[in-house]
């Protein structure tokens, strides 16, 4: 469930058969915000608020178990996809995206539970990002403009914390080791990331 601000007044968005719904903190549902291409027995997810009128949500398309990404406008606007439906290759489905300035990365599902940190091109095919000395796979948990905090967890070696930017490799570790799970706290005075 998203929570956020618009034009519409405080509001959250919530899953529902062949998109997402807009509802009021008040009571009531706002607007129903289909997504093409989805099943009706199938549900999107939101993911977070994309910008202040923009929800990223996670979507199954039709006869396809891969999770695709779109942009959908709260506003009741033609919703429009982020990501391809992926039929082949490693990346099993997008689950979350960020727009850095180096390009669009996607957290990604991969084989045997793991997950990927991919760079999409324009065409919208894929290649894996590695993140160095990272022993499992690498779980996005915010974004600056230019940097991913990446964690990775798991029995070998878990608890790893490193801000990294993609596009020169450069890292700055927080931990390790010993960190097992992390939010991102932003401080409203200065929009800093912590």
């Amino acid at each position: 469930m998203g929570v956020g601000r618009d034009g519409l007044g405080a509001h959250r968005v919530l899953d529902g058969p062949s998109g997402l719904y807009l509802v009021s903190n008040a009571g009531g549902v706002l607007k129903k915000l289909p997504v093409p291409g989805v099943a009706a027995s199938a549900s999107c997810g939101p993911v977070r608020w994309w910008n202040a009128s923009t929800i990223l949500a996670t979507c199954e398309p039709k006869n396809i178990a891969a999770p695709q990404l779109w942009l959908v406008p709260a506003n009741g606007a033609k919703p429009s996809a982020l990501t391809p439906v992926r039929k082949s290759g490693t990346d099993l489905g997008d689950v979350d995206a960020w727009q850095l300035s180096s390009g669009l990365y996607l957290q990604s599902l991969g084989p045997c539970g793991t997950y990927e940190l991919n760079k999409q091109a324009k065409n919208g095919s894929v290649t894996m990002v590695t993140v160095p000395g990272t022993v499992n796979s690498p779980i996005v948990v915010t974004a600056s403009s230019s940097r991913l905090l990446i964690e990775t967890a798991g029995c070998a070696g878990g608890g790893q914390l490193v801000w990294f930017n993609p596009a020169t490799r450069a890292e700055q570790w927080l931990f390790r080791t010993g960190a097992v799970e992390s939010i991102a706290y932003t401080n409203e005075e200065n929009g800093n990331m912590y």
